[in-house]
This record gives structure tokens, C-alpha cells and sequence, in this order.
């Protein structure tokens, strides 16, 4: 044993532990006869706890699906692959959490990604590229197509209307028969009772077969044209008709481009052109009402046309791409950029001397007061640390209490019933008769000492 004097000249022991032998942040606990005992933490093993247990080696299923395992002083970290996330790569990622179909399509999650099921008028990876109607040419008749997001509208010509200017409005048909009677359905449309379909001509640059009256219907005039001549033939009857209906008709108002269309002798309505609503298309439609811009992106309406302005995490006409936030190295100081949920925005994993949302702030280890249970800390050279834990506390934090009185293998300390005692940091075995030593494993031999007389 260690003996020294003390101010009062007694000799007294030195305590072992007063040297702080064990490493890794152990406990040193004092035994009789100067020696000692040190308690690692579960990251360490070894006499002396100088020996880092590498948990990828000893635990290989540490990270699960695929994820890379890589031992560090005292802990591991786990790389995970694409999919996964969380300390051990056990929780899967949610790619449509962020909605990156941009609100066109239904997003089905999967393990490495996700997929975008497209509305029908959408296209594209993330459903981020309308389909041009307009490139079927749907419209009839000689219509104008207007393709806009989501949709297109016809522009049809003079007499004709409908979603794809499939309806005219001048229409007329007869029966094949020598005395014609004709009738008015309603103010384009006069039937006679013939077979035969009557012919219509447009009269603009002649005065045959017109009335008298103003020449509001002049596109609609509708004549018989004689087998045998060129010449049209347009009975009393007929020109009665449309004098009828010029005399009932209200007038059209359809503004800004809009075209009129008689649903009855006194009621017509206006097909407008985009941009333009309402009854005689006098509304100006906000074409950013539909909200066509994504990922945040700004939405400016102009006449016919909108414009968007994209945040600096996306681009194209819609704002349709995500930019990779990973691509600029947003993470110093050697951090390992992840992008999170396909929602645009990044995590960076720093090393263990940096913190911050880019790694940017250099700290020492101790700095976030890892030692728990009054614990000290101690900074190190290499970037670790290590806790120096109070009496019966042990672990890397010092999170885990202590029995003093068992080893590790949870057995009695002091052997053959011998009584465990604890007293200012040191650890005595208190043996029964008969017994000896550090831990009482000593049997005394009690003929030794020849007890019995002769």
C-alpha cells in the first residue's frame, strides 16, 4: 500500500484513484489495499477502459435497410440509404408529404421515391407541364383554339357555337315538295315540309334573295335555290319569317371580342374570349385565381396571360422544378448535406466540432452540457469529450446509476456472505469468521494457527 504523512505527521493511505487511472470517462472506485476498480461506460472496455468498443463490428444490424454503419470515438452514426431516415434507418421517408405533384396529379409514395398519377390535362415527371389541347386542332369549323393551363376554349366564327364550335345556329332544312309550306321554329330556323335539305347561302357581296329591313340577320338569309338556274328563289313566306324576327330580336352586346348567339327570339349570350366573363364578357377573368403557379411561386395576371415569379428553390413557367437545395453545398465545414422529404428544404449533419443550420459555429463538446447528474466534462484535442461522473454514476453521460456492491455480471461484490460496505468513495468487504481477503474469497485454515491442544 501507499502511505504518506499527513499535516498532523499520521500515516496514512494514499488513495489509488487519487491519480485518475481510468480513461474514457470512468469511475475509479478504491479498494483495500490500494488497489482500485474502474467502472466503463458501455462504449468502452478494457482494465483501464482505454479500449473503444466498435458497436458496428460487435452489433452488424445497428443500421437496418441498407444503411452504412461507421464507428466513432465512444458512439456510431448511421448513413442511411435513400428512403430511409432516423438514427438507425428504420423510419421510411415521405416523399408526398410536400405535395410535389403541384396539386395536378395523385402522388403514390414509395420506398425509393414517388410517382405521380397526372390529371388528364397534365404531363410531366411531378405533373408540372400542361397538355396544348390546341395541337388536336379539337375546335370545328374553322374555330380558333386558345390553349391555357389546365384546359382550352374555341374561339368559333360568325354562326357557329358550342365547347368546340359544333353548332350552327342557321340550320335549315325542307321537305322536297312542289307547294312549300315553311314555318318559323324560332328565329334561325325555318323547317318547310319537304326531303329535301335546304341550301344555304350567304349573301355579302349581293342583293339577291334579301329583305328590305335592316340587315341584321343578312348572314342568315335562308333561299331556295332553282334547279336549273342560279338564281334564288325566296318565297313570301320565307321573307315574312325573317321580317318576324327582326322585329322581335333585342339588340347583342357581347364586348371585347365576344361572340352572340340567339337562344330564343329576345335572349342571346356571348361566348367570350379568355380572359374576359360575364354576361356580355365585360369581366375581366384573374387568371391567378386558379392559382397556376407552384412551390410558393408569385402569380402576376395580365390581359389573356399570367406571369410567375418562382422562389429561389424552383424555376420553369409554373415554378414546376424543384432546384436540388444540395447542389450549392449549403453545409460547411465538412457537413453532410440531406435533403428532406423531397420538400425543397435540407439538413445538414455536422461533425461533432460544428453546429448550425450550415455547420457554420465551431463548438467544443462540452459546450452543450452532455454530463448529466452532476457530471464534469472534459474537452479533448480530437474534438471528444469525456464525463467525469460523481460517486455511482456511470455511462457516457453519466446517465446510468450504479450498484457499487455487484460486478458487472450482477454478482455479489464480496464473497461468502461477506457484507458490502460503502464509505467516502471507498468500498470495503466486511468477511464472516472463517473468511479473508480483498473480497472474502480467502478460506482461513483455521488448524493453521493449531488451536487444539495436545
Amino acid at each position: 500500500c501507499f502511505l504518506y504523512l499527513d499535516a498532523d505527521g499520521i500515516c496514512v493511505e494514499e488513495s489509488p484513484c487519487h491519480s485518475s487511472p481510468c480513461y474514457s470517462n470512468a469511475t475509479c472506485y478504491n479498494l483495500k489495499g490500494g488497489h482500485y476498480r474502474c467502472i466503463c461506460p458501455s462504449t468502452y472496455t478494457g482494465v483501464l477502459c482505454d479500449v473503444d468498443i466498435d458497436e458496428c463490428a460487435v452489433f452488424p444490424s445497428k443500421c437496418r435497410n441498407g444503411g452504412t454503419c461507421t464507428n466513432e470515438i465512444g458512439s456510431y452514426r448511421c448513413y442511411c440509404p435513400t428512403g430511409w431516415v432516423g438514427s438507425k434507418c428504420t423510419k421510411t421517408m415521405d416523399y408526398c408529404q410536400s405535395q410535389p405533384c403541384n396539386r395536378n396529379g395523385a402522388c403514390i409514395s414509395k420506398i425509393n421515391g414517388f410517382q405521380c398519377h397526372c390529371l388528364s390535362s397534365y404531363t410531366g415527371d411531378v405533373c408540372q407541364y400542361d397538355i396544348d389541347e390546341c395541337v388536336s386542332n379539337p375546335c370545328m369549323n374553322n374555330g380558333t383554339c386558345h390553349n391555357y393551363n389546365g384546359g382550352f376554349h374555341c374561339q368559333c366564327p360568325t354562326d357557329y357555337y358550342g365547347k368546340r364550335c359544333e353548332y350552327s345556329p342557321a340550320d335549315c332544312q325542307r321537305l322536297q315538295q312542289k307547294n312549300l309550306s315553311l314555318k318559323c321554329a324560332d328565329p334561325y330556323q325555318c323547317i318547310a315540309n319537304d326531303t329535301e335539305k335546304l341550301k344555304q347561302i350567304t349573301l355579302l357581296s349581293t342583293s339577291k334573295c334579301r329583305t328590305e329591313q335592316d340587315r341584321m340577320l343578312d348572314t342568315y338569309f335562308l333561299c331556295l335555290k332553282e334547279k336549273t338556274t342560279d338564281q334564288c328563289d325566296c318565297p313570301s313566306n320565307l321573307i315574312s319569317c325573317v321580317d318576324d324576327a327582326l322585329e322581335s330580336k333585342s339588340i347583342c352586346n357581347c364586348r371585347n371580342g365576344g361572340t352572340c348567339f340567339w337562344s330564343n327570339s329576345t335572349n342571346y349570350r356571348c361566348y367570350c374570349p379568355p380572359g374576359w366573363s360575364g354576361p356580355d364578357c365585360l369581366n375581366e377573368i384573374d387568371l391567378c385565381s386558379s392559382q397556376p403557379c407552384y412551390n410558393n411561386g408569385t402569380c402576376i395576371s395580365n390581359l389573356n396571360k399570367f406571369t410567375c415569379l418562382c422562389p429561389t428553390n424552383s424555376k420553369g413557367i409554373y415554378c414546376q422544378d424543384l432546384i436540388d437545395p444540395c447542389e450549392s453545398n449549403p453545409c460547411l465545414n465538412n457537413g453532410q448535406c440531406q435533403r428532406e422529404s423531397n420538400n425543397n428544404k435540407y439538413k445538414c449533419y455536422c461533425s461533432s466540432s460544428y453546429a448550425g443550420n450550415n455547420c457554420e459555429i465551431y463548438q467544443t463538446p462540452c459546450l452543450s452540457q452532455p454530463c448529466q447528474n452532476n457530471g464534469r466534462c472534459n474537452d479533448y484535442i480530437n474534438n471528444t469529450f469525456q464525463c467525469q461522473c460523481p460517486f455511482s454514476y456511470k455511462g457516457i453521460y453519466c446517465e446510468k446509476s450504479i450498484d457499487l456492491c455487484r460486478t458487472q455480471s450482477n454478482r455479489s461484490l464480496c464473497l461468502n456472505g461477506g457484507l458490502c460496505q460503502i464509505s467516502n468513495h471507498t468500498i470495503e468487504c466486511v468477511c464472516l469468521p472463517g473468511y479473508t481477503g480483498l473480497f472474502c474469497e480467502i478460506n482461513i485454515d483455521e488448524c493453521y494457527t493449531r488451536p487444539c491442544s495436545s
